[in-house]
């Protein structure tokens, strides 16, 4: 799509497969977030992060909701299934976060469990190396 996020060329004969839609920027889907947790209340933590994202980097960044409460993130619209994504998951029985780097160049993909308290440096430090979009620390109250 641009210089610095060019599509990937898939191998012959290899279906590519993309999510229903190009993925839209960040604060846009901040209604299905809000629904989503206006439904499901223990998932409050990862509107919490939803929240801070779009604070911190949402022009830069595209995303959505996904199925299960997760949150899609990635650098451009028009991504597929393993193309250099952030997926973000949140088990608030166990209340941890799952950070997963899906990228079909990298066998198996990238993830690290956090809790709450650390979600955010962890999901800082991905989109730094992943991404290439900086984001500045939680200010200490």
């Amino acid at each position: 799509m641009s210089v610095r996020y060019p599509i990937p060329h898939s191998h012959p004969g290899r279906l590519v497969k993309r999510w229903a839609r190009p993925l839209p920027l960040l604060p846009k889907t901040r209604r299905e977030m809000e629904l989503f947790t206006e439904h499901n209340p223990q998932w409050k933590p990862i509107l919490q992060l939803y929240e801070q994202l779009c604070e911190a980097c949402g022009t830069e960044l595209y995303g959505s909701k996904v199925m299960g409460g997760g949150l899609v993130l990635a650098a451009r619209p028009d991504v597929a299934f393993d193309e250099g994504v952030i997926l973000v998951y949140f088990d608030p029985k166990k209340n941890r976060f799952s950070l997963y780097y899906r990228q079909r160049d990298v066998q198996p993909e990238q993830s690290e469990e956090c809790s709450e308290e650390d979600v955010w440096e962890r999901l800082r430090l991905f989109l730094g190396y992943k991404f290439g979009v900086r984001v500045k620390k939680k200010k200490s109250v």
